[in-house]
């Protein structure tokens, strides 16, 4: 009574299909994801389906010709194996394919970090020339105060400070 049992339930993993992935398209995946792949398996399958990139599991189609069509989601820029499923729990074999980290995003972020630093050295500049110019006034209308001399010479009355009086730094 036992060994039929046995017999049917490996008799049906006996009967399941192995699918092979043959091709990835394209084989280099943008790391921003949400772009069709297309899998050529082995044998072909009709119908919705899943597919695998690396442990994210996306919903597919596939087609009479041996096409699976998913989309591919997001990932870190690496290799990773994409694998079929009709089922969502028998896998193929999986297909290496790789994630590229979009370059045009990767020089935005450093334009943005090089004009923040720049603009931060500039901001420490101007107020470094600030403060510099501060205290040449501070030191100016203090030795103006110790003379006493606040444009009076004591010979010749009222003379107005001139830029090269030596009353000013």
């Amino acid at each position: 009574m036992f060994l039929p049992l046995f017999i049917f339930s490996a008799g049906a993993n006996l009967l399941s299909t192995k699918y092979v992935i043959s091709k990835v398209v394209p084989d280099q995946i943008p790391s921003s994801g949400h772009i069709n792949v297309e899998l050529t398996i082995d044998p072909p399958y009709t119908g919705e389906c899943f597919c695998k990139f690396d442990t994210t599991i996306v919903k597919g189609f596939g087609e009479k010709d041996g096409t699976v069509i998913c989309q591919a989601p997001r990932h870190i820029g690496g290799d990773i194996y994409v694998y079929f499923s009709p089922d969502g729990e028998n896998w193929s074999t999986g297909l290496l394919a790789t994630y590229t980290v979009n370059v045009k995003t990767m020089w935005i972020i450093v334009a943005i970090i090089a004009g923040t630093c720049l603009a931060s050295f500039g901001l420490f500049w101007w107020q470094m020339r600030q403060c510099k110019n501060s205290s040449r006034k501070n030191r100016a209308n203090a030795q103006v105060v110790r003379d006493g001399n606040f444009g009076f010479d004591d010979d010749e009355g009222f003379q107005p400070l001139r830029r090269n009086s030596p009353h000013l730094l």
